[in-house]
């Protein structure tokens, strides 16, 4: 049975209000669309219960055949780890504003599958409406990163050459006297 802690980030939904708060600019940067929306209006609870997450008990954390995917259980402790920011928030927006959804979550979790397996499927079912959206984001945060290291390399090289600025003169040196 999975702690509720590993998912702590989305025990913090205000119900209906989060909905109100979330702006459509938010939804259609984190993949909730109509088309998505309906999508996950028609998953069940035997569409997750039905859905082979493990193969032969295989562990090669890769995509292996159709809709069946190997996960090395060694590392189940690392759960938080496996869903990155952009997959948690967008699994907020998702059990927030899709109602049907959150109560086939609420059935299985931790009951039948542990939360980490459940967002597992959830991502590799909705890829075909996610991987344009997950992909901007990625790309996004690509770049943000550049740019601060970029700025990171200016703001040294200006350091440097205000403290050669501001060291005093050597004193040593000759003076000329006329």
């Amino acid at each position: 049975m999975m702690g509720s802690s590993s998912f702590s980030w989305l025990l913090g939904r205000g119900g209906g209000s989060t909905k109100q708060r979330v702006s459509l600019k938010e939804e259609e940067e984190f993949g909730v669309t109509e088309k998505l929306q309906e999508f996950v209006r028609g998953l069940t609870v035997d569409t997750f219960k039905d859905f082979r997450l493990y193969q032969n008990d295989k562990c090669d954390d890769s995509v292996t055949t159709g809709d069946s995917i190997g996960v090395d259980h060694k590392h189940e402790e690392n759960i938080q780890k496996d869903l990155t920011d952009w997959q948690q928030k967008h699994a907020l927006l998702i059990v927030s504003g899709v109602k049907e959804f959150s109560k086939v979550r609420y059935v299985l979790c931790p009951r039948v599958m542990k939360d980490i397996d459940f967002w597992r499927i959830y991502f590799i079912l909705a890829k075909k409406f996610l991987a344009p959206y997950e992909l901007r984001a990625t790309q996004k945060a690509k770049l943000k990163m550049m740019a601060a290291k970029e700025q990171e390399q200016t703001d040294k090289g200006v350091i440097e050459v205000e403290m050669t600025l501001s060291k005093p003169l050597d004193n040593t040196s000759p003076t000329i006297d006329l």
